[in-house]
Formats: C-alpha cells, sequence, structure tokens
C-alpha cells in the first residue's frame, strides 16, 4: 500500500505528504506550538530517509557569470617595521701610488706621470702628465723641436762724396731671435748650415730640408734660407756670418744670433728665413 503511494508521488511528494499526516494527528498541539515536537520532527525524518531515492545524477554546468566589477583599491596598509642591520662590509684597500719617467707605465707615459694600484691586486695603471706647454718660466726649446722665422739686409746708395761714384762699405746686423730660448748647452752644438736659392737642388746644403716658404732643419741645425729674388743692384752680400749676442764668438746663443753682411750697397736687399732645430 504505501509503495503505490510512494511511487505515484515520488520521494520528496511522499515525504511531504507523511509530514502533513504527522500534522494532522499531532491536531491542536501542532497548531498551538506552531512546530513539530522533536520527537516528531525523528519521526519524520526517520520516515523520510526510509522512502527517499537515490541522489539524481548531477546536473550540467551552469553558464559562466559575467564579470564582476573592479572593486576599489583597498587603503595602504601600515608601514613595516625596519629590518635587522646587516654585518659590516669588509675593510676596503688602499691606493698605492709611484713615479712613471717619461715612456715608462702601461700605458707609457711619454711626458712621465704616476701609476696607481689596488694594494695586493697586481694590477697597475698608468695617470699620464698632459704636454708641456709653452712660454712657461725657464722653459727651453726641446729636443728635436723647431722654431721659425725671417731675416732681412737692406741695402742704401750712399756715396763717399756728393757725385764722387764712389760709395762706402758697409757693416750691416739682422737679428734672429728664439721665442722659445735654446738651453746653453744646446746652443753651444748648434751648426749653421746654408739654403741658396740659386743653386740647383742637388747642390744644396742636405742638412736644410725645407723651402723659403716652409723652413725646416735637421735636428742641431740653424738652416738659413737666402731667397735670389731678393737680389738686386751691385750685391756684394754673400753668405752672412752668424755671431752669437755678444757680436764676438761664432754661432748661436740661446735667445738667438745676428747675422752680420760686409760688403757695397747699392740700394740693395738680401733676405729670407731660417728654421732651428735644437739637437
Amino acid at each position: 500500500m504505501i509503495s503505490r503511494i510512494r511511487e505515484k508521488l515520488g520521494p520528496v511528494g511522499f515525504a511531504i505528504g507523511v509530514i502533513a499526516l504527522v500534522g494532522a494527528l499531532a491536531g491542536g498541539a501542532y497548531a498551538a506550538s506552531g512546530a513539530l515536537t522533536g520527537k516528531q520532527k525523528k519521526e519524520v525524518e526517520k520516515i523520510a530517509k526510509k522512502y527517499a531515492g537515490s541522489p539524481g545524477a548531477p546536473g550540467a554546468k551552469g553558464d559562466t557569470g559575467a564579470k564582476g566589477d573592479t572593486g576599489a583599491k583597498g587603503d595602504t596598509g601600515a608601514k613595516g617595521d625596519a629590518g635587522a642591520q646587516g654585518n659590516p662590509g669588509a675593510n676596503g684597500k688602499p691606493i698605492v701610488t709611484g713615479n712613471l719617467n717619461p715612456g715608462q707605465g702601461t700605458p707609457p707615459c711619454a711626458e712621465g706621470g704616476i701609476s696607481v694600484e689596488v694594494e695586493g691586486s697586481g694590477v697597475k695603471k698608468s695617470v699620464c702628465n698632459g704636454e708641456k706647454g709653452v712660454l712657461h718660466p725657464d722653459e727651453v726649446l726641446q729636443s728635436e723641436a723647431t722654431e721659425t722665422g725671417t731675416w732681412l739686409f737692406q741695402g742704401t746708395n750712399t756715396e763717399t762724396a756728393p757725385g764722387s761714384g764712389e760709395f762706402t762699405e758697409r757693416t750691416d746686423y739682422s737679428p734672429i731671435s728664439f721665442a722659445i730660448p735654446l738651453s746653453e748647452q744646446a746652443a753651444g752644438e748648434v751648426t749653421v748650415h746654408f739654403w741658396l736659392e740659386e743653386q740647383e737642388p742637388a747642390e744644396r746644403d742636405p742638412e736644410c730640408l725645407g723651402t723659403p716658404l716652409n723652413p725646416k732643419a735637421k735636428p742641431g741645425t740653424l738652416c738659413l734660407y737666402v731667397v735670389a729674388a731678393s737680389r738686386s743692384g751691385n750685391l756684394a752680400f754673400g753668405k752672412p756670418l752668424v755671431f752669437k749676442p755678444d757680436l764676438v764668438n761664432d754661432g748661436v746663443g740661446a735667445s738667438g744670433a745676428f747675422l752680420v753682411s760686409e760688403g757695397r750697397h747699392l740700394d740693395a736687399h738680401i733676405g729670407g728665413s731660417f728654421a732651428i732645430t735644437a739637437p
């Protein structure tokens, strides 16, 4: 009998029917209290479990819901506690320096300098001095350095007596100065050479490798470039003599020299350029 009722109502409907039945039997007590007693609940649960069917198969997975709105930004958290102090680092190593003479070091220092090395590393590096400027106090022309300049003799038409046709012999001087002086030792080693324009190239002095417009000289040499085009009139200059600034000794001094010419001057001139290279 109960099985037939269960088949018609189904498990859920049957359980509801049982609960209704119990409620009817309880009568006024149920109505007064408004709920089942504990004993009645247990009876209902017992009957429901006995006649409830097995769980049905899981239903199909529902569609994914729409993405929700981004939540509001949370408040900034409290500042964390300071971390523990780290361990002291190892002591650094000192820098060791040394002097470098010209040409020494890695890379080599042409003007000298200092070497620097982290103590114990075995690796030295060069810190080179800059090139020297010019015209410093007590500076002299460096070895194989060259400086240049010009010189000129200007003749005059001077008669011993007006209309006599005889002309006086003259001695003229043309100074050449060295903007950067030579050392006394270097000046004593300099020799004088002449480059004469009227000579064939093969006959010219091999110590003078330039031209009047670009005078050059080998180390330890003063080259006087004599321009033939400057000769005019009845000129008996020839090669000028070269004296030190004392006008007594031949050669050049540390600061320069005097070119000396002796001869007849008839409104004539002669000149050129010079180059001197320190030994």
